[in-house]
């Protein structure tokens, strides 16, 4: 699931390489893709990104040679109720 995950999210990137694509998940998803592409263990998603909250927001870099970084991690949304 991760692997197909992370295949998706760099195909979404590399159709729009001049914008700043949305991806929009189930949590268990997005958690098990960043933690693919960031080289943390899947078996350790639970601990390593405990929770994933509806209506929040994570926004990561993706370079060009498709290393990630995380730049925010479960941001609430400004106005929006979960």
């Amino acid at each position: 699931m991760a692997t197909r995950g992370l295949a998706a999210v760099l195909d979404v990137v590399a159709s729009d390489p001049e914008g700043s694509p949305l991806v929009v998940a189930h949590s268990s998803l997005l958690r098990l893709t960043l933690c693919l592409a960031l080289g943390i263990p899947l078996r350790d998603y639970r601990r390593a990104m405990p929770r994933l909250d509806p209506v929040t927001l994570t926004q990561v870099l993706v370079r060009p040679d498709a290393s990630f970084g995380i730049l925010t991690y479960n941001a609430p949304l400004p106005g929006a109720q979960s």
